[in-house]
């Protein structure tokens, strides 16, 4: 009965972390088209599927933490190889595929995720070339004295004051 709870969870989380991956692929092309709006939705609806991966796990860390206090082998932070080796050969071959399906869509969401962060990274790059180029640089912006000679009169200028009179 405890190892049907594990797998139920377990099969949640390979939900969720479905509904993530296919979230990071919405936000690839979100980011492609650069559409922020919709941008902002699709990381709200992120952050909802990260709360609920969250609470998922929990309940899978209590049941394999429960499943351990009923065989009186208590174990502070039992690991999926823990559980797999406690367990009976006919559960063994279910978790074993849930652990590697799970492991799968883990790296997959993190190469996607990778990618989207590169693509933010360019895109930044290029908000902020633009706005070098179309910025006015400092220097132009200034108003700056033309360089002046010994007298304070430039190219024969004279002044009207003529102070030998």
């Amino acid at each position: 009965m405890m190892i049907e709870k594990i797998k139920q969870a377990l099969s949640q989380l390979v939900e969720v972390q479905q509904q993530l991956l296919e979230i990071a692929v919405n936000k690839t092309e979100l980011i492609k088209e650069n559409r922020m709006k919709d941008l902002e939705l699709v990381v709200r609806e992120e952050a909802k599927a990260i709360q609920k991966l969250r609470i998922t796990e929990m309940v899978r860390v209590k049941e394999v933490k429960s499943f351990f206090e009923t065989r009186n082998k208590p174990l502070l932070e039992p690991t999926m190889t823990d559980l797999i080796a406690e367990v009976e050969p006919s559960d063994r071959e279910g978790l074993q595929s849930l652990q590697q399906l799970l492991l799968e869509q883990i790296l997959e969401l993190k190469k996607v995720n990778e990618h989207n962060e590169e693509l933010i990274q360019e895109s930044m790059k290029f908000v902020h070339f633009s706005l070098d180029v179309l910025s006015p640089q400092l220097s132009e912006m200034q108003y700056q004295r033309k360089p002046q000679n010994g007298n304070g009169y430039e190219n024969g200028e004279h002044s009207i004051f003529d102070s030998r009179a």
